[in-house]
């Protein structure tokens, strides 16, 4: 049995949109395409965000530091995670120039990870979370780590999420009704 997402061997998986800019997936056999940029045919690629990870060393003042270097560069940290182990903490932050912000730390000697993770907006209400992640289950979906912050507009809050299979999460949630926030809509 394929896992969730996987198509046959041979086979190649497209992702279809709707006008509404929902996806829509669908195995096709014997296709061999070139690899190429589908963001501007794909709504729903664009709605992963960029997350930067730093792995610090678990001693005072190093979120501070990357704190400080993001400042002194003029980026603003969205929101962020920290977790921790005996020797080393893994800083997450979400930014808008994320790019801006890699460079940056390379520059200052800092490893820094990219991944993909997917900003959902869920009701601030006993529930709300139950809800999401029931849709995730119903799809065999793996969380990896999630972290959320709330908005004061309408209630909300936002939960960042970090899939093994991040365009199906996407998929499935809009296919739902569920609000996934992109980049324009969280940093306006």
């Amino acid at each position: 049995m394929n896992e969730p997402g996987s198509t046959a061997p041979g086979s190649l998986l497209v992702i279809v949109t709707s006008p509404a800019g929902h996806c829509n997936r669908a195995p096709v056999s014997g296709i061999f395409l070139e690899e190429t940029n589908p963001q501007p045919f794909f709504p729903c690629l664009k709605m992963k965000l960029k997350q930067i990870s730093l792995f610090l060393e678990n001693k005072p003042g190093h979120v501070r530091s990357a704190c400080r270097t993001l400042a002194d560069a003029g980026i603003n940290i969205e929101t962020m995670s920290l977790a921790d182990t005996e020797q080393f903490g893994i800083l997450r932050l979400v930014v808008q120039d994320w790019e801006k912000a890699v460079d940056v730390f390379d520059k200052s000697g800092v490893v820094v990870k990219v991944t993909d993770v997917v900003a959902v907006m869920v009701d601030n209400r006993p529930g709300g979370l139950a809800d999401i992640l029931d849709i995730l289950e119903e799809a065999n979906l793996n969380i990896e780590y999630m972290y959320g912050f709330h908005l004061r507009k309408d209630e909300k809050a936002i939960l960042i999420f970090r899939f093994d299979i991040p365009d199906i999460a996407v998929e499935r949630l809009q296919s739902r009704g569920v609000q996934v926030v992109g980049s324009k809509e969280l940093f306006g």
